[in-house]
């Protein structure tokens, strides 16, 4: 009685996850989808990929504006075991306004105190290991430029905190990049940097529907025109 009663247990839990696993895999084919038209009905090109490491991604670009757009899709990992969902992220990049040599964040104003503890542990981590790690996690720019990041002076009402290598306003107005803030959530955790690489606006989710990604991207083409002083 008990052996059966363990075999029915047993296979409803194998039904249950195998439900869960249709609808996931079914989910994630509509998000393809998705971004297929969103693309398609915007003239962007588009690449959908996985990533070691980090699950699946979403490349969008626009060469002629020189625009690139990376959503990086949540994924589970896998802990002993434990099973959770990590990462998601969406990043909007313009090949200009840059920074030869220099990295500045823009981000909402931190507590007290937070600026210069993120500048204080970003210097913990510059040595080789340190900019891998974040590099993985925060892309190459933010590698790069490890210890070299300080609080900045903030223009006189705006709520913004400023992280860079040099003081960035003779070049981009940093009203500009709050502006750009704005739009989106506290969960959101938009950030706003500027690298020799080109502009990006970073968001800390993953980013799927249409509307959202049209506000991403309109949200960054001003930015762009706007920030340069």
């Amino acid at each position: 009685m008990e052996a059966t009663i363990t075999f029915v247990g047993l296979g409803a839990m194998f039904v249950f996850m195998g439900v869960l696993i249709a609808r996931s895999v079914r989910r994630d084919r509509e998000i393809r989808a998705g971004f297929r038209a969103y693309a398609e009905a915007q003239g962007l090109t588009h690449d959908y990929r996985k990533v070691r490491g980090k699950g699946a991604e979403a490349a969008f670009a626009d060469p002629q504006q020189g625009m690139t757009l990376i959503v990086q899709r949540r994924h589970a990992k896998q802990s002993g075991n434990s099973r959770s969902r990590s990462g998601g992220s969406a990043v909007v990049q313009f090949d200009d306004p840059r920074l030869p040599g220099g990295i500045v964040i823009y981000t909402r104003e931190m507590q007290e105190g937070m600026a210069q503890a993120a500048s204080t542990f970003a210097g913990l981590l510059d040595n080789k290991i340190g900019k891998r790690l974040v590099g993985r996690l925060l892309g190459d720019d933010i590698g790069a430029h490890l210890g070299e990041v300080d609080e900045q002076p903030v223009p006189p009402g705006l709520d913004l905190t400023i992280l860079a290598s040099v003081d960035p306003a003779p070049w981009f107005d940093a009203a500009a990049a709050e502006r750009a803030l704005v739009p989106f959530s506290e969960g959101e955790q938009p950030m706003v940097m500027i690298t020799g690489n080109g502009l990006q606006l970073r968001l800390a989710r993953e980013v799927t529907e249409p509307e959202a990604l049209d506000r991403l991207i309109d949200t960054a083409r001003r930015l762009k025109a706007e920030i340069r002083r």
